[in-house]
């Protein structure tokens, strides 16, 4: 009888100690998925944000030539051709700003960059309208 109180005593605590093991792998590995798909959640937006950014590089720097063609044109017919091209990359560098600010801006150094960004790209703006106004008015 003792014999049969012992295998019955460890089987049932082999069979605990499995049970147990069984659901700490599946409570880590659940919990591991769940860090997974905040990860990639992260690092999607994060991506998305750096491809704005870069095409919102790429149509200022298209901007920086289109002005400098406007000022060193020879022939004025080209101008506002030119200045339309200049007003369209304007607009869609202003829809990708905001299409970074729709993405979620963390509070704190991010903030503090984008507003940094959008008051010296208002400042820009109104020194290069100013620039062409003269060049092309006066």
């Amino acid at each position: 009888m003792k014999r049969q109180s012992i295998s019955l005593t460890l089987t049932i605590s082999f069979g605990f100690l499995l049970c147990v093991l069984l659901g700490l792998g599946w409570l880590g590995l659940s919990r591991m998925g769940h860090i997974d798909a905040d990860l990639e959640d992260l690092v999607t937006k994060r991506w998305a944000k750096v491809q704005f950014c870069l095409v919102a590089l790429s149509y200022s720097n298209l901007n920086n030539q289109i002005t400098m063609e406007i000022f060193l044109l020879d022939n004025s017919d080209q101008i506002p051709s030119l200045l339309k091209s200049r007003a369209e990359n304007t607009d869609k560098i202003s829809a990708l700003v905001r299409g970074i600010e729709e993405l979620g801006v963390k509070p704190g150094k991010e903030r503090e960059l984008l507003d940094a960004l959008v008051a010296a790209r208002k400042r820009y703006i109104a020194s290069y309208l100013q620039a062409l106004h003269l060049l092309i008015d006066d």
